[in-house]
């Protein structure tokens, strides 16, 4: 159990010895040893002791809360570490343009190849929808990409290919789902209200890696700093939001674990309804911990934890940073 959800409303935690214990109104619903923990997530209603929290924090187990629909609110983590030196390194190269540039490059270009790789395969699978003249697109805008010369031009790059991947995405996931095209706040169809919620939970937890690598996840080098905005976690999001998340979402919706049913329309949006959250949290765990029957076992969760070790290496060193390409990097799983 590398995360804990906690997503019954009026929870109260705390500690008893290395066991945190879940209750509600003295009533015990669980107790979990946080011996097999790495990151603790909140939704809604949940009240922590103060020795819970204390114990978290010493033991560098990361506290994030979240609303009852699963938007992020903000986190408890340690301080960012000893790597003071990490931390100079990157920010000294986040005032170096050509770095940042090169770095937005490698980025973008693997977002691209990936988001390619998870359509063609998938149309060679089922035969629709005829990818051919979208593998012409992307990799005609790879090509850009790698002849860009400043960061806003690299982004609106960045822009219009995920334009033109989400309508592939369109005819494939609304044969199970519908999805208008992609919206975010709020998201307007059950299909991009999984999404935002499966990328919420990719940002958390990359952003609580880079902070156990000792960097600094609110300065990144594709996205610009946001007040409260995890930029850095949000760079290493584009190598994995296609393969790991879209993936992950067309495989819930293929599998009819939530249906039309399932979700309400509520203040402009569609949301999961509550009920429904805890099975999305269980399915989210079970898929970033299978087997993708690499050359070497491998989950998406020890995948991503190697890049954020990747990325911490190339900010010591300043050579370039390695991303991750479906095909490249293992033997082609048949996961996708």
């Amino acid at each position: 159990m590398p995360n804990l959800y906690i997503c019954e409303q009026g929870v109260k935690v705390n500690l008893e010895g290395e066991l945190l214990v879940l209750s509600i109104q003295g009533d015990t619903l669980d107790k979990v040893r946080l011996a097999v923990v790495e990151r603790v997530l909140a939704f809604g209603n949940v009240q922590f002791t103060s020795q819970s929290l204390g114990y978290l924090a010493e033991n560098n187990i990361p506290v994030s809360f979240h609303s009852s629909r699963g938007r992020f609110r903000f986190s408890l983590n340690q301080p960012m570490g000893k790597n003071g030196a990490r931390r100079l390194n990157q920010y000294m190269l986040y005032s170096d343009p050509p770095w940042r540039l090169s770095f937005s490059k490698t980025i973008t270009a693997a977002k691209i190849k990936n988001s390619m790789e998870f359509v063609n395969r998938y149309s060679r699978r089922k035969g629709y929808p005829d990818s051919g003249e979208f593998t012409a697109e992307m990799l005609s805008l790879i090509e850009k990409v790698e002849k860009a010369d400043r960061n806003d031009t690299i982004m609106g790059l960045e822009g219009f290919a995920a334009k033109k991947y989400f309508n592939m995405y369109s005819f494939i996931i609304n044969r199970y789902l519908e999805f208008k095209g992609r919206s975010k706040r709020p998201p307007l169809d059950p299909a991009n209200a999984l999404l935002s919620l499966g990328y919420t939970l990719l940002a958390g937890e990359i952003s609580s890696l880079l902070e156990g690598c000792g960097c600094d996840p609110s300065i990144g080098f594709l996205h610009e700093i946001q007040y409260g905005r995890s930029s850095l976690a949000l760079d290493i999001c584009e190598e994995f939001r296609s393969l790991c998340i879209d993936r992950f979402i067309l495989y819930l919706a293929g599998e009819s674990v939530f249906k039309t049913s399932h979700f309400e329309y509520k203040n402009g949006g569609c949301y999961l309804e509550k009920n429904s959250l805890k099975r999305f949290y269980e399915e989210y765990e079970k898929w970033m911990q299978r087997d993708l029957s690499f050359k070497t076992p491998s989950t998406w969760r020890t995948i991503i934890r190697k890049q954020a070790e990747k990325l911490a290496v190339s900010i010591d060193s300043g050579d370039t940073y390695t991303t991750f390409i479906y095909g490249e990097d293992n033997a082609g799983s048949s996961e996708l």
